[in-house]
């Protein structure tokens, strides 16, 4: 008879894993892919980051390109008739009814500050008597106007003429019709815009915003007063007074939210300390200054896409920003506070508050 030793008839009988053996590996495996997909996670987050850093960037210098070319930064606020005869009829002694959240004498202002824009930047151009297609349609001549707010503003005047749906190709070098189709040397644009991007969802669907990466139209806000660091515009968005002093915000559509105590008005950042009671002639006030005074505002809402408060920004401790006194407006709770963390912004070079 022959003998088989101990230890091969052991190997013998050892067929598989046992299973508490493939439970101590399933475990492993998990752990380790756990992992994997944490480090994976965090470095997509990273680099989704880095390329809205670098977008802001890109089109803040497309903002300065512009203002080399035109003299004037982007507006974050512009209305646009194709014929004359409009911005004459509101700047006249009979206006038409304005639209709804503007006085008739903030409506006229906005005209009057439309024609000096575009005459400042379209040397020669004629507002009273010609005719200029804004919208790109190739039927010039319409009747009524368009109000843009900041984010169609951005790819506006960044971008310039879009042509039936085409990619933007910038402004006729003719200054007094820069709407003109001619294929001839163009003003612009002053940024590559990725046409997959844009946002055509609002009421002028011509007019197109551009999203982030995260799929969020970008926030752009301008300086209105050069020299007065101020940004004259909605500060308290649920404040009846204010309201009716100062107008709509200029991205409004955009960063409207409702939370749990109200409607929620995102404003611009602020340097210093933010007055705690409104002035009483809060347009020219000085009390406060506009981060990237008498300059411009790119704001991405960030990962969460919500763009939070807006307000005071506190540089040497932005976690202890009071963005909006509560005391000004009842509507920022904690959350809509902490929204403004995960903020991208070419005031703060990357996210308001750092992680």
């Amino acid at each position: 008879m022959r003998l088989i030793p101990v230890q091969k008839r052991n190997a013998l009988k050892r067929k598989g894993f046992t299973l508490i053996e493939l439970l101590v590996v399933i475990t492993i495996i998990v752990i380790l892919m756990a992992l994997t997909l944490g480090v994976i996670s965090k470095v997509y987050s990273f680099l989704d980051e880095t390329k809205v850093v670098s977008e802001v960037n890109r089109l803040a210098v497309g903002c300065n390109q512009f203002k080399s070319t035109f003299g004037r930064y982007p507006p974050s606020k512009i209305l646009l008739a194709e014929q004359g005869a409009v911005y004459q009829s509101i700047l006249g002694p009979t206006p038409p009814a304005p639209p709804a959240g503007y006085t008739t004498a903030q409506f006229q202002a906005l005209a009057a500050y439309s024609v000096e824009y575009l005459s400042s930047i379209f040397p020669g151009i004629n507002l009273t008597g010609n005719i200029h297609d804004w919208n790109g349609n190739l039927t010039p001549g319409e009747n009524g106007y368009v109000i843009l707010e900041g984010q169609q503003c951005l790819v506006y005047f960044l971008g310039g003429m879009i042509y039936n749906g085409s990619a933007p190709i910038g402004f006729n070098t003719d200054k007094t019709n820069p709407t003109f189709g001619s294929t001839g040397a163009r003003l612009g644009p002053f940024f590559d815009f990725d046409a997959s991007r844009f946002s055509t969802t609002g009421v002028f669907p011509a007019y197109p915003a551009y999203k982030d990466v995260y799929g969020t139209p970008y926030a752009y806000f301008a300086a209105k007063s050069p020299g007065l660091n101020n940004y004259p515009n909605r500060y308290v968005p649920n404040n009846p007074m204010l309201a009716a002093l100062l107008g709509p915000n200029d991205c409004e559509s955009l960063t409207t939210s409702t939370t749990s105590t109200g409607t929620l008005y995102f404003v611009p950042y602020f340097d210093g300390t933010v007055p705690p009671v409104p002035p009483v002639n809060w347009v020219s006030s000085n009390g406060f200054k506009f981060s990237k005074s008498d300059t411009f505002q790119i704001v991405s809402a960030g990962k969460d896409k919500q763009f939070g408060t807006g307000g005071q920004y506190n540089q040497t401790d932005p976690e202890q920003s009071v963005f909006l006194p509560t005391a000004l407006l009842p509507a920022a709770d904690s959350a809509s506070l902490q929204a403004n963390y995960d903020n991208i912004t070419n005031v703060t070079n990357g996210r308001v508050v750092p992680k």
